[in-house]
């Protein structure tokens, strides 16, 4: 009997997560930025290439697994995946069409994001709309909240909520701080 679509996927994430070895060292999980041309994970953003744009470029080529043996088209036997992350804050919210870079700087007082998947995300057509909602007294006190839909996994759609934030005088100091160490 073959494995139902869902077994599929989660055994396909499972090995992602615990067969892949560089997966499994926290460094890598934590730093990784780039790839370098000799496939090492790299921290530093002028060397290599953007591990999100790699798995951009992958994800379309999984094409789930061929059976049949007749298909030529090349595809690789996997399932596309969305891969939610953070910790960038220098490239701010990167919407890309498999990997979702939720890091808006809130910490350097620009905004934060969310990943709101409702119960029926799959349920209808994904396409990109922006739309800022305000609250309805929309007095200066209120923070406005943005709303961005995007496509997610293979006929879904999510919505990415931001708020504005405030830099507090204690997070600016800290900063100084850390940029001071560093030199």
């Amino acid at each position: 009997m073959r494995p139902s679509l869902p077994d599929q996927r989660r055994a396909q994430e499972l090995a992602i997560l615990n067969e892949i070895p560089q997966n499994g060292v926290p460094w890598n999980l934590l730093n990784m930025r780039n790839i370098a041309m000799d496939n090492t994970v790299t921290r530093k953003t002028k060397k290599g290439t953007f591990w999100a744009d790699l798995w951009n470029g992958i994800m379309p080529l999984c094409k789930g697994y061929n059976t049949s043996g007749r298909d030529k088209e090349k595809r690789l036997p996997c399932h596309a995946s969305s891969v939610i992350y953070g910790h960038t804050a220098s490239r701010g919210l990167d919407l890309q069409r498999w990997t979702l870079g939720l890091d808006s700087g809130c910490v350097y007082g620009r905004s934060m994001s969310a990943l709101v998947l409702d119960a029926d995300s799959s349920a209808t057509d994904a396409r990109r709309v922006d739309v800022e909602l305000r609250a309805p007294d929309d007095e200066d006190d209120e923070d406005d909240v943005k709303h961005t839909t995007v496509k997610f996994g293979d006929n879904g759609q999510a919505r990415i909520v931001s708020v504005d934030c405030h830099q507090h005088e204690d997070s600016k100091h800290r900063l100084e701080d850390e940029k001071d160490d560093r030199r």
